[in-house]
């Protein structure tokens, strides 16, 4: 440990301190330590070259106390120093560039590269470890002299101009204490999670942790901002397409039967006959002693569509296969709204085709709609292809050749999402809870295959082969995100006022939109990327948080999100200004006074809330 005065420390004369009735008792020294470098001969020289300065970067100055019978007080007072050095702290050139926007979609992981340096260069021998890091930068966080959202990339964006971060965002690294590294690359990574599926404008800026405390920006970097908008994407069919999941079958032992279900909105009513949604078919060609190998049933268990008829706007939604054939609803579905379809059977055959929910009575507590839903009833002896339902023991009987297939779309016109396949038939009350879960998990409950239509891919997950179009598109059973107000922000308690709310994942094929003021529930209309809402009344003044919604059930949840949007319900009240003729006549209310007068009685009781020079001063005339 180093005392005393270090090379070039000064320590001036003391001074008296005016403290008091002790001035005559304390004295002030100060001790200053220029950034020193010696000269060719030698010499001690003062510098303002930080490459030059020949000061320890860590050392330890102790003090003590005399007075003029030299006695010492005890015990020392030691003060550590600790050298910063004044080079900013920088973003590294393969840092990704301010502003970037990136796609997100729900459960895969998306990061932004971030990185900083302190340090010339990267490659600059140093023998000095700087102590820098990343950190973010919130919307209540304020620095002099830098860009946020609302400034310039951003300007005039109002659902990107609120800085806001994931719950379940995180650092892909972290700074090791032990082991200081400049330059230090630390990523942000966000895997959105059911409910994420909004709008992420997130802000960071570089430090040098050492002087984290300070209040001098010169230790910090510029701040830097990025946009992730989580998207949805769907498959979009037209004249021919179609998409496969060849090993889905495979998956499917049928010990307790499966199940199968998809999100679906049919485009137009001008195709005539069946439109195939989903089908299982057969690949198999298996030897026969007499005739022809045994290729299996063409089809094994679909799904479909006809329409009623064009004017009518409207279909039925149908179970097929090659064993008995066509099996329809009534046909009161409507074209360019979302449907969920849902197919069940048993291991002993026994079969349901669930449209919009599987019983009639369900709806969320939240729900300001009643679900109107259809179901079929059918028995076949169709199973999906699967070695299991083959010869014990023949290994050639259970070659992947045998396996069945899987395909979506072919004549089918209008647009899928959420295919799910389940290894067991589902009771009614799971078809509802199918409805309204947005991110099941995979091997749970007999869940064996989820095609959400992105390049996620996980074991045993199927890869989704795509020859239709993929477009990206909000559907019923997604959580939309409330981003901001763009026009009125403040009304009043009696309600009635229409607000238009920057929404992201809001599907305008979706029959049950809503929007949420506090806990009351109304109809919302989709507006391009916004949703117009009507206030409702009766409500008590204050901020409320407004939510949206695609399924009348589950709603904007903020703290998810990062973001809470207000809107500011306040008592609405006459100010008169007290200049002849400011009051107000209201006709009628006299009326009914005059006619209980006729009937006898003449009591009359009148108030109201009032405050005397509440309002502004009365201009001067």
């Amino acid at each position: 440990m180093d005392t005393g005065l270090q090379p070039g420390m000064q320590l001036s004369a003391a001074e008296r301190m005016e403290i008091g009735d002790d001035s005559a008792h304390s004295v002030t020294r100060t001790v200053t330590w220029p950034a020193y470098t010696y000269d060719a001969e030698g010499n001690m020289q003062t510098t303002d070259e930080s490459a030059f300065d020949m000061r320890d970067q860590y050392t330890v100055t102790c003090f003590y106390a005399t007075d003029q019978y030299l006695l010492t007080s005890y015990p020392y007072h030691c003060v550590q120093v600790n050298l910063i050095d004044t080079t900013l702290v920088a973003w590294a050139e393969d840092t990704d560039e301010d502003g970037r926007q990136f796609d997100g979609f729900l459960g895969m992981e998306t990061c932004i590269n971030l990185k900083v340096e302190k340090r010339p260069a990267a490659t600059a021998a140093t023998s000095r470890a700087y102590n820098v890091d990343v950190v973010r930068v919130t919307s209540d966080e304020l620095i002099e002299g830098v860009r946020y959202p609302q400034d310039e990339i951003f300007a005039g964006e109002t659902r990107f101009m609120t800085i806001n971060f994931p719950a379940s965002g995180y650092w892909a690294a972290e700074q090791n204490p032990l082991n200081l590294q400049d330059p230090f690359t630390k990523p942000y990574c966000v895997t959105p999670q059911d409910g994420e599926e909004c709008a992420f404008t997130m802000c960071f800026r570089g430090v040098d942790s050492d002087s984290l405390d300070s209040p001098n920006p010169e230790y910090t970097s510029t701040v830097r901002c990025y946009i992730i908008i989580v998207y949805n994407k769907v498959l979009t069919f037209e004249d021919g397409d179609s998409a496969s999941a060849e090993d889905v079958s495979s998956l499917v032992s049928g010990d307790h039967g499966y199940s199968v279900s998809v999100w679906v909105r049919v485009n137009n009513l001008q195709t005539p006959g069946n439109q195939t949604i989903v089908a299982f078919g057969s690949s198999r060609s298996v030897p026969s002693a007499v005739g022809p190998p045994d290729a299996g049933l063409p089809v094994l268990s679909s799904i479909f569509w006809t329409a009623d008829s064009v004017d009518s706007g409207a279909g039925s939604f149908g179970y097929y296969d090659d064993t008995i054939g066509s099996n329809f609803t009534k046909p009161v579905f409507s074209v360019l709204q979302w449907h969920c379809v849902t197919v069940t059977v048993t291991a002993d055959g026994e079969g349901k085709l669930y449209v919009d929910g599987g019983l009639a009575s369900f709806d969320s507590a939240e729900s300001i709609d009643e679900t109107i839903t259809q179901s079929v009833t059918f028995h076949t002896k169709a199973r999906l292809d699967n070695e299991v339902w083959y010869a014990a023991g023949d290994s050639a009987m259970a070659s992947p050749n045998y396996y069945g297939t899987m395909t979506l779309g072919g004549n089918f016109r209008g647009t899928l999402d959420e295919v799910r396949v389940w290894n067991k038939a589902l009771t009614a009350a799971e078809v509802d809870t199918n409805i309204y879960t947005r991110a099941p998990t995979m091997n749970v409950d007999g869940l064996v295959a989820l095609l959400t239509m992105t390049s996620q891919t996980s074991a045993p997950m199927p890869i989704l082969s795509r020859a239709a179009m993929n477009n990206n598109l909000p559907y019923t059973g997604m959580t939309p995100c409330t981003l901001g107000l763009s026009q009125q922000v403040v009304g009043p308690t009696a309600g009635g006022c229409v607000i238009r709310v920057e929404a992201l994942g809001v599907s305008e094929f979706s029959p049950k939109v809503s929007c949420k003021f506090g806990d009351r529930v109304v109809r919302g209309t989709v507006d391009g990327d916004a949703v117009l809402c009507e206030s409702p009344g009766v409500m008590a003044p204050g901020y409320t948080p407004v939510l949206l919604s695609n399924d009348g059930a589950t709603f904007t949840d903020p703290v998810q999100v990062g973001k809470r949007v207000d809107y500011l319900f306040m008592e609405s009240s006459f100010y008169g200004d007290g200049s002849d003729g400011s009051g107000v006549d209201i006709d009628g209310v006299c009326a009914p006074m005059l006619q209980r007068e006729a009937e006898g009685e003449r009591a009359v009781t009148f108030g109201g809330w009032f405050c005397p020079d509440c309002g502004p001063p009365l201009a001067d005339e």
